[in-house]
């Protein structure tokens, strides 16, 4: 048997091309949800909404299409006279945030936080948490986002009626 000359560049090569011939191979297999969901025979209701881009001031041009209910593209308006098709990261993926899980239901507030809103008359309204700069999971609780909004509330106002209004 030859033996094969094997140097960094053949092992790359061949290592992209039998991964790109796994995933391509995968793909054809009966188990590919898109593939499943593009067949299926239920009725989708698509619409297509023209907007702008939510976050700086520039207005960019979007189309935002639709279906069942939840946002599934968000692209560019090639027609729009600020943005001429062309748009950046965050206007592109604006949709997404809306759909992450861990986001979903209630708020998250650090631990140390709630605790101190939990006390009497909400305890120290400046009370600055020792994990600050930490977001590991076990630092927070899950709050309801209404009791979380009455906390932000009542410390947004108690910084107004301290600081005066403009702080």
């Amino acid at each position: 048997m030859k033996r094969i000359k094997m140097n960094r560049r053949n092992f790359m090569k061949g290592s992209a091309f039998i991964t790109s011939t796994a995933a391509g191979a995968g793909l054809m297999v009966g188990n590919n949800p898109e593939l499943e969901a593009a067949t299926s025979n239920e009725t989708v209701s698509r619409t297509t909404a023209i907007a702008q881009c939510p976050y700086c001031g520039v207005g960019c041009g979007t189309v935002i299409q639709v279906e069942n209910g939840k946002i599934v593209s968000m692209r560019p308006d090639k027609d729009h006279p600020t943005n001429f098709g062309l748009q950046c990261i965050k206007g592109l993926t604006a949709a997404e945030p809306i759909y992450v899980d861990r986001m979903e239901g209630d708020s998250y507030v650090r631990k140390d936080v709630w605790a101190e809103w939990k006390k009497p008359d909400h305890g120290n309204l400046e009370y600055i948490s020792k994990t600050k700069g930490s977001f590991d999971e076990e630092h927070f609780v899950r709050v309801s986002y209404k009791e979380a909004s009455k906390m932000v509330d009542h410390k947004i106002a108690h910084l107004a009626k301290k600081y005066t209004g403009n702080s």
